[in-house]
């Protein structure tokens, strides 16, 4: 799996199990965890999980969003 797939799968897992119900219905989730903290979860580098975090949004996806704590 890449980076960007196996760090899509951990936002889930954590947002199913973690997320509150915003205002307009969807879950959103706020991690206390800085980049190099969700690297060492995927064992890769804090670098690839930037990237990873760009290509969700580019594709859409609210990655900033759900990791905005220290992001």
């Amino acid at each position: 799996r890449t980076v960007r797939e196996r760090l899509a799968r951990l936002l889930v897992e954590l947002t199913d199990r973690l997320g509150t119900e915003r205002g307009d219905g969807a879950l959103g989730l706020t991690l206390p965890l800085a980049r190099q903290d969700i690297a060492a979860l995927l064992c890769v580098r804090a670098e690839s999980v930037a990237r990873a975090v760009r290509a969700l949004e580019d594709d859409g996806g609210d990655a900033r969003g759900l990791l905005r704590a220290r992001l």
